[in-house]
C-alpha cells in the first residue's frame, strides 16, 4: 500500500511541477540577471543547508529504494548509510530552524502574497515579501514539523519502547512524514531553479542581484540591511 502511495506522490509532485512550467512558466523569468551584490545567506547558513540537503538525499535514497524495491525493512549497507545520515539531518535541520525561525514569522502583508499565490498563477510583480515570502514561510514551518515527526519516529523505531501496535504506528508516522518531506523537497527544488531563475545562486554563493531581490523580496531589499559591496 505504501509503495503505491509513494510512487503516486513522487510522480504526482513531479508532474505538477512540469505542468506548471509548461502552462504558466516562471513568474519572474527576467529577474535572474545583474551583479550579485546583496548578501542573502551567510556561510554558516549555507553549510547548514548543505548538511541538511546531503543527509536528506542519503536518507531519501536509502529509505525509498527499500520501499520501491519491495523490501520489508532496511538491511546491510543501506541501513548503515541511513543510520549515519540521520544525526547529520537532525543537526542540520536544528541549525536551520534556529537560524531562520525569526525571519519565518508571518506578517500582515503576507496575506496579500498568499491571496495572489505569489504570482505563480496570476502574474503580479513586486508582491510584498520580507527576507522570506509567505510561501517560503509556510514551507519552512510545514517542513520543520514534518522533520520533527520523522526524527522522533525514527528514534522510536531505533530504540523501541512501545508494544508492537505502537511500533507499527511509529513506522507509518515515519514513512508518511518522510514521503511528505520528499514531495515538498521536489517542489522546493523546482521553485528554486526552473520556476525562479537566479534563485539557486543564493544558496550556493550566498549573494543575489539587486534586480532579483526587488522582484522576489522587495521589502527585504528596500531595508538594505544585507546589502554590501561584493568582493
Amino acid at each position: 500500500m505504501f509503495r503505491v502511495l509513494a510512487i503516486a506522490a513522487i510522480i504526482g509532485t513531479a508532474g505538477a511541477c512540469v505542468l506548471h512550467l509548461l502552462v504558466f512558466g516562471p513568474p519572474h523569468k527576467d529577474a535572474g540577471g545583474g551583479k550579485p551584490e546583496i548578501r542573502r545567506f551567510s556561510v554558516l547558513e549555507r553549510l547548514a543547508h548543505a548538511l541538511t540537503l546531503l543527509s536528506f538525499l542519503t536518507l531519501g535514497a536509502t529509505g525509498f529504494y527499500a520501499v520501491l524495491s519491495g523490501w520489508p525493512s532496511l538491511t546491510g549497507k543501506l541501513m548503515l548509510y541511513h543510520y549515519y545520515a540521520a544525526p547529520a539531518f537532525a543537526i542540520g535541520a536544528a541549525l536551520i530552524v534556529a537560524g531562520w525561525s525569526a525571519d519565518a514569522g508571518f506578517k500582515p502583508y503576507d496575506l496579500r502574497w498568499m491571496i495572489q499565490m505569489g504570482g505563480y498563477i496570476w502574474k503580479r510583480d513586486h508582491l510584498p515579501a520580507g527576507r522570506f515570502n509567505a510561501g517560503q514561510k509556510a514551507y519552512f514551518w510545514i517542513v520543520a514539523t514534518a522533520g520533527f515527526a520523522v526524527i522522533l519516529s525514527g528514534l522510536g523505531r531505533l530504540w523501541p519502547a512501545l508494544d508492537p501496535t505502537g511500533q507499527c504506528v511509529l513506522l507509518w508516522v515515519h514513512r508518511l512524514s518522510a514521503l511528505f518531506l520528499v514531495a515538498w523537497a521536489l517542489a522546493h527544488a523546482y521553485l528554486g531553479t526552473l520556476a525562479n531563475p537566479g534563485t539557486i545562486q543564493a544558496i550556493i554563493t550566498g549573494r543575489v542581484s539587486e534586480k532579483w531581490a526587488k522582484a522576489h523580496h522587495p521589502l527585504w531589499e528596500k531595508s538594505g540591511k544585507d546589502k554590501e559591496t561584493s568582493s
